[in-house]
């Protein structure tokens, strides 16, 4: 036996239409968009899953996986922070390194980046410079440029190759005129 939740949608109680059956059904979907996101296993580490995802994301039938991910990122976001760590911080802890790697920030510059795909056109950046947007309003006396979210964001995918000690393996390296 499976036993399922019960859930409840707007379209199904055609005879209820007071407030607080409208309330129970949002809630209903706001749960049920929570299940469907928990069955990420986050950090994604494959590009095919973060592609799924994003698709989640985008469909216009269903808002609420989108929202609740921008008030997650929202609980992410710390306001004494720059911007860079806020958005470093934010990246790590949907995709994993590996993920991260397999992107360009905006544009694709050289050859060896043509095949990569533009991380700035995917849903979960839209929702990133959302809760940017949404947070972080006002701190210096203006909104925040699309300027100011992208290159956060491309200084954080260029870094992406030291995360997860990287760094550290990349400089221990042996140099090969020293080695002998």
């Amino acid at each position: 036996m499976n036993p399922q939740k019960p859930y409840r949608y707007a379209d199904s109680d055609k005879n209820s239409n007071n407030d607080e059956s409208h309330e129970h059904n949002e809630n209903n979907e706001l749960q049920n968009a929570r299940e469907k996101i928990i069955k990420f296993d986050f950090s994604i580490d494959i590009k095919e899953v973060f592609e799924d995802f994003n698709k989640r994301l985008n469909d216009p039938q269903k808002p609420q996986p989108r929202k609740l991910l921008i008030t997650r990122i929202r609980q992410l976001i710390n306001e004494k922070d720059t911007l860079n760590k806020n958005m470093s911080t934010i990246i790590k802890a949907y995709i994993t390194r590996n993920v991260a790697t397999l992107y360009v920030p905006s544009k694709k510059t050289n050859k060896a980046n043509q095949n990569k795909p533009i991380f700035k056109m995917t849903a979960f950046y839209s929702c990133i410079e959302d809760a940017m947007r949404q947070v972080l309003k006002g701190k210096l006396g203006n909104d925040l440029s699309d300027k100011e979210i992208l290159d956060a964001m491309a200084s954080s995918l260029r870094n992406s190759r030291d995360w997860d000690g990287h760094r550290l393996l990349r400089t221990l390296k042996p140099n090969p005129t020293t080695a002998e």
